[in-house]
């Protein structure tokens, strides 16, 4: 990489070719963020040229070219609905998209396992059973865990989510960008240049959201489902109320965010 800089007083410009130093984002550092450690002791000094690059999987031409590789296998299918460009991008996400509902999972797993470990805590206190200690240190531990486990699990559903959205949102804007440079004179005088930037500015944005809360649209109802089977397992037939005014308050909800929209 090739960086130049131009003296202030002597009006000098100076080039000087720098090696490319590839962001590398290993398993812990995906779980704990290390690989922001280097970039935080700069305290400032950070400059456009003293970033690392980003990591080939996430660069915009590796991107383009996996998504010209996979468009062209569904292309012949693509029938205008959408349907043939979302199963592009899903696989072009793979497997990394898949591992963000495996995190859903382990946090609904993790989140819904604590209230049922501190009612074994509180009723072993009430009762003033403590023959079995270890059973109850073990429960404090695995209490522990279980806290660990949602905290590491629900910012792995958001860094991951955010990451596949902007992989999407890279992937489909060079898409764009490649396309435009393609077209011809006939093409370009039925395509104007606002329709172009609406399409990377506005569309490619709401496919980025949507790929980034994809997993909420299954995720949410399990978890009422869940909470749902517990409660009416603890007040019987005075969980249907609590589970109606939920229902409700989605559809105000709803109704709220398509009014502004």
């Amino acid at each position: 990489m090739t960086v130049c800089r131009v003296h202030v007083h002597t009006q000098r410009r100076v080039c000087r070719t720098m090696p490319i130093v590839r962001l590398r984002i290993g398993v812990l550092s995906e779980l704990y963020h290390f690989w922001m450690s280097p970039i935080m002791r700069r305290r400032g000094k950070i400059e456009a040229d003293t970033l690392p690059a980003l990591p080939p999987e996430d660069s915009a031409a590796e991107m383009l070219e996996a998504f010209r590789l996979r468009w062209a296998l569904r292309a012949a299918n693509a029938d205008g609905s959408g349907r043939a460009l979302r199963q592009t991008i899903i696989g072009l996400l793979s497997p990394r998209f898949y591992l963000i509902g495996l995190w859903n999972l382990i946090d609904a797993v993790a989140n819904f396992s604590q209230p049922l470990i501190i009612a074994a805590l509180v009723r072993a206190m009430r009762l003033g059973t403590f023959d079995d200690l270890a059973w109850l240190y073990g429960l404090a531990i695995l209490l522990s865990f279980a806290a660990l486990a949602a905290a590491v699990s629900i910012q792995q559903v958001l860094w991951g989510g955010a990451r596949v959205g902007m992989r999407a949102r890279i992937a489909l804007s060079a898409a764009v960008y490649a396309k435009t440079l393609q077209l011809g004179n006939a093409a370009l005088l039925q395509t104007s240049a606002a329709s172009a930037t609406n399409l990377v500015a506005v569309d490619v944005n709401r496919l980025e959201m949507s790929f980034t809360f994809f997993h909420l649209l299954w995720y949410a109802p399990l978890c009422v489902f869940i909470l749902g089977v517990m409660l009416y397992l603890l007040v019987d037939v005075a969980t249907f109320p609590g589970l109606a005014f939920l229902v409700v308050i989605f559809y105000m909800q709803r109704y709220e965010i398509a009014g502004f929209g």
